[in-house]
């Protein structure tokens, strides 16, 4: 076992309180994000990430007039209806053999005989119904379970945003597993808060950090997977 040693760090607080709503809506911890921030340093040789003033991170904000915005950029209406017909004729999710109810899944062969496709993932968020919540955790959980193996993250390809309707994905449903709101699939918390809120689940303010929310009773909102009729292919 490799030597271990202690790092201490001075932060601000109220930076340290909202990086750590961050990871825990990604289901981590802060000493489990710095040790994933030294490996992917050493593993890429660099910092991890742009260090570019102007970020241009996809946000799925959607404004007033219906278009979207990606970092600082507004796209119109018919930039975006543009971006939507690509997006649904290269990344949507497509429902296996046209089974598409809310009480099957379709577990897929694996890609190259050991990867999950993208395609499991998103399947099972579109099967998170209206006024229920899930969380990564319980995805990972449930992969593992059909296919007999550990999953501890998503795939290295992005996934879907929509289907073949043009629909999106309801990533808004997916919180932390301690039912924080997070962003980046779900778009800004904001909006996710608003999604929620539309389809009935109880959103609350979160601590004292302004614009942090989670579910309130999330743990009786949490979807059961276990319910579902599996149909393997």
């Amino acid at each position: 076992m490799a030597d271990q040693t202690i790092i201490q760090v001075r932060v601000d607080q109220e930076l340290k309180e909202q990086a750590a709503e961050v990871f825990d809506s990604l289901g981590i911890d802060i000493p489990t994000a710095v040790r994933m921030f030294f490996k992917a340093t050493v593993r890429m040789q660099g910092l991890p990430f742009s260090t570019a003033l102007n970020s241009t991170a996809p946000t799925n904000d959607y404004s007033s007039d219906g278009g979207m915005t990606i970092g600082d950029r507004h796209f119109s209406v018919e930039e975006t209806d543009a971006f939507m017909k690509w997006a649904r004729e290269n990344l949507a999710y497509n429902a296996p053999d046209g089974i598409d109810d809310d009480e099957t899944v379709v577990v897929l062969p694996l890609e190259y005989g050991r990867d999950i496709s993208p395609a499991m993932y998103t399947q099972l968020v579109s099967k998170v119904p209206v006024g229920s919540v899930t969380c990564w955790e319980h995805i990972y959980d449930f992969l593992g379970k059909l296919y007999n193996r550990q999953v501890q993250g998503q795939p290295d390809r992005p996934l879907p945003r929509v289907d073949t309707n043009g629909e999106m994905i309801p990533y808004w449903r997916v919180v932390s597993k301690n039912g924080v709101l997070g962003e980046y699939y779900a778009g800004t918390k904001e909006r996710q808060r608003e999604q929620l809120l539309s389809e009935g689940v109880p959103v609350v303010q979160r601590g004292s950090v302004q614009g942090s929310y989670k579910v309130e009773d999330y743990k009786e909102l949490m979807f059961n997977f276990g319910i579902m009729k599996i149909v393997r292919k």
